[in-house]
């Protein structure tokens, strides 16, 4: 399996899907994303999906 950390390092540079809040301190993956990732692997979830998560977090980073 892959380690917690490595998994928030995947997502920094945005190859890995993003998790979503369950509560306050849990979050989830939606199934059909980590699919979609081990079907592609890290670099080409990037390369499809960099941009979209990029522009998502930078949304997310302005409204904190």
């Amino acid at each position: 399996g892959i380690t917690k950390g490595t998994i928030y390092k995947l997502m920094d540079i945005f190859e890995f899907p993003s998790s979503y809040a369950v509560s306050d301190i849990c979050v989830a993956w939606l199934e059909s994303d980590i699919a979609e990732w081990k079907s592609l692997g890290p670099k080409n979830f990037n390369f499809l999906y960099g941009e979209q998560l990029k522009a998502a977090k930078a949304q997310t980073d302005k409204a904190a």
